[in-house]
């Protein structure tokens, strides 16, 4: 179903187990796409465009389709990565932006749920390919398009994702409204897909590289400028 959508996934060659091991054999992709050609990927939206236009129930034979939630109990354990005196300041600002994700949450499309830079390939014709569907499920055309943008996505980083996908989604002619209010959804949906990382580390007790210290010491600013956006 996906792949006559347009929608372009590795093909399965064998899967089974071999030395008490699961193991996927899957098509070589040959590439990996450019750094410099992630942001607002015209390969990628038009792939989630697709995806996201198919019947709600295209995933309805997986055990359990990843639906994205965002409660208090996440929140709180995203805080605890960041200094305690930040604390009280963020979680106001993590659950204005949740009450805002609430209506996101209702209106679901089919997702990827992780279709980050690094879940992409390239075939040797240039065709971008999609792989890791650990998380397909449902919800917000938003959530996918966020987790498409490295790092703490800027609001003009947001706006680029927003404007190519509306043109691979065939709205060409969308008008400045249409793309605004998609480029707040997409910011405002990074804030909830870094929660929910932030929330799994803690949670899991996953040991990252160093340099996420420093991620976590640019969240506070970053959820405070994104949660001052207009309505």
């Amino acid at each position: 179903m996906l792949r006559a959508a347009g929608v372009c996934i590795p093909q399965l060659w064998w899967s089974g187990k071999h030395d008490a091991a699961d193991w996927l054999l899957l098509e070589y992709l040959p590439a990996a796409p450019l750094r410099t050609t992630w942001l607002g990927n015209p390969g990628w939206m038009h792939t989630l465009a697709r995806l996201h236009q198919l019947p709600l129930d295209v995933f309805a034979e997986l055990d359990v389709p990843y639906r994205p939630t965002w409660d208090d109990a996440m929140t709180e354990a995203a805080l605890e990565l960041v200094a305690q005196q930040q604390r009280q300041a963020l979680r106001a600002y993590l659950q204005a932006i949740a009450a805002t994700t609430e209506q996101l949450q209702r209106e679901v499309q089919p997702i990827s749920g992780d279709p980050n830079p690094r879940n992409w390939g390239l075939r040797r014709d240039g065709s971008a390919v999609l792989f890791d569907w650990e998380r397909a499920g449902i919800g917000p055309r938003a959530f996918d398009l966020a987790i498409t943008i490295p790092g703490l996505a800027s609001l003009e980083a947001a706006q680029q994702v927003a404007r190519t996908y509306l043109i691979a989604a065939g709205n060409s002619l969308s008008t400045p409204g249409e793309i605004d209010a998609l480029t707040r959804d997409i910011v405002r949906c990074k804030v909830w897909v870094v929660a929910e990382f932030m929330a799994t580390v803690v949670e899991q007790g996953l040991a990252l590289e160093p340099a996420y210290a420093s991620l976590w010491q640019a969240v506070p600013d970053w959820v405070a400028r994104i949660a001052k956006l207009e309505p």
